[in-house]
């Protein structure tokens, strides 16, 4: 079984790079060793890959499709040894895939991840756990949209829970020169339109909004 969830994880990578959206060599080695199939409920762990979202242990809480990891991951573009903040754990596969990165040959880069549902606290510290990342993640129970002033400030914040508006709570604790990257969703028109939002902090505390692209309809 598991050579077969190695495959599977080689054709996921190859479908994403075939589609334009894989492109960071580091980003790809993360996805290479990440077992996705580990973060996935038992019952549907055969369609670990499949490029959809999948419900996380009965609740209506899904893992975002791989799609959306790489785009909201290549937005981000996260580096070895940076301190990363991430909004919304889910079962903590985003969070070891950014970890594999900020840590990659010995960096002491580390992940702290907010989780608003408390069961799903408990699901991601033993995924995290069992697979190994749990002492480069740090998981946290609360409302993200409110950071985690406690570990401020970051290098990058993302998120890939929905928001009307960029948190000026988020906006706070990145450092200078940092990045931000959200997903917006603006529920006022009648597509309820989602795009993904990358902001940067300047110096002098400004935001400067580098890029606003579409959410692609796979989401």
């Amino acid at each position: 079984m598991e050579e077969y969830f190695e495959n599977e994880r080689r054709k996921m990578v190859r479908s994403l790079e075939a589609a334009g959206l894989l492109k960071n060599d580091r980003i790809k080695e993360a996805l290479l060793k990440v077992p996705r199939e580990k973060f996935i409920p038992a019952a549907i762990r055969k369609y670990a890959y499949a490029d959809t979202r999948l419900p996380i242990s009965g609740l209506t809480q899904a893992i975002s499709s791989p799609r959306t990891i790489v785009v909201v991951t290549e937005a981000l573009n996260p580096l070895p040894g940076e301190k990363v903040l991430e909004i919304g754990t889910g079962s903590g596969y985003h969070a070891a895939v950014i970890c594999e990165i900020v840590r990659h040959g010995g960096a002491p880069g580390h992940v702290y991840s907010i989780e608003i549902v408390p069961e799903l606290v408990d699901v991601a510290k033993r995924n995290l756990n069992e697979t190994g990342y749990s002492e480069g993640i740090t998981v946290v129970h609360g409302d993200g949209f409110n950071g985690y002033a406690n570990a401020a400030p970051y290098d990058r914040i993302f998120s890939t829970a929905f928001a009307p508006s960029v948190p000026k709570r988020l906006v706070d604790q990145l450092k200078a020169n940092a990045v931000l990257v959200i997903l917006l969703q603006n529920c006022a028109l009648p597509s309820a339109v989602k795009t993904v939002c990358i902001a940067k902090k300047l110096s002098d505390g400004r935001i400067r909004f580098e890029q606003t692209s579409p959410l692609p309809r796979w989401e």
